[in-house]
């Protein structure tokens, strides 16, 4: 079976971390629930933060970045992502890997050509699908929001699906000043994090339709 984590982790889009931002300030307080993770009771200052966040990812149509993922058991891979909002997003690495991510607005898929192997996901059910819906809303009923961290020019927010919790976390950490998305990091329910780090960042980028559409022909999807 797909590891989930392999699905939520190829779903994580981000700029390295900051070089020099320091440690994080420990989270405010947070409201404990009768059920699943504990929900961040937001300061009047991540307030701000957060409707600069909002503001920023529904405003980000297009991106295509060359990328760099690195997880904490050590492993490391390189490829190319293309983002088209609201819902569509094709994530390739580089050869001799043969894996593939593409999100055609309904589904998350899995592909791996070595194997054979093709799996699909319902894009709204991972956290994929937070980054790429028409308007991220981090109060949205789906979503909960577990924590917020800021240091020295950099803020961060985690992010779980209401209805699987236990499937993984999603960070998103911006920069402050331009404010701009900087990474994304996939906590699985094992504790293995993965960075996906993007460089040469493009938006405003305009894409050929058949990118973000599945077929099992060979040079499709490339």
């Amino acid at each position: 079976m797909l590891s989930c984590r392999i699905l939520l982790s190829a779903a994580a889009v981000a700029l390295p971390l900051l070089t020099g931002a320091g440690v994080f300030a420990p989270s405010a307080v947070q409201a404990a629930t009768s059920s699943g993770p504990a929900a961040y009771t937001p300061t009047a200052e991540d307030q701000a933060f957060l409707k600069a966040a909002e503001s920023y990812m529904s405003a980000l149509k297009t991106l295509q970045a060359r990328i760099l993922q690195i997880t904490s058991s050590g492993s490391s891979q390189e490829g190319m992502v293309s983002i088209k909002r609201p819902g569509k997003m094709n994530l390739s690495y580089d050869a001799p890997s043969q894996v593939k991510i593409i999100a055609d607005g309904t589904w998350l898929i899995y592909v791996d050509k070595e194997s054979g192997q093709v799996t699909h996901l319902p894009l709204d059910s991972t956290p994929a699908g937070i980054l790429l819906r028409e308007s991220v809303r981090f109060s949205d009923p789906d979503i909960i929001m577990t924590g917020i961290r800021r240091s020295k020019g950099v803020s961060e927010v985690d992010l779980v699906m209401a209805s699987d919790p236990a499937a993984g976390s999603l960070t998103l950490v911006f920069a402050d000043s331009p404010f701009e998305l900087r990474q994304w990091r996939v906590t699985d329910a094992q504790g293995i994090e993965t960075m996906v780090s993007l460089f040469n960042a493009r938006t405003d980028v305009k894409f050929k339709n058949e990118l973000f559409v599945y077929t099992d022909l060979p040079g499709d999807n490339r």
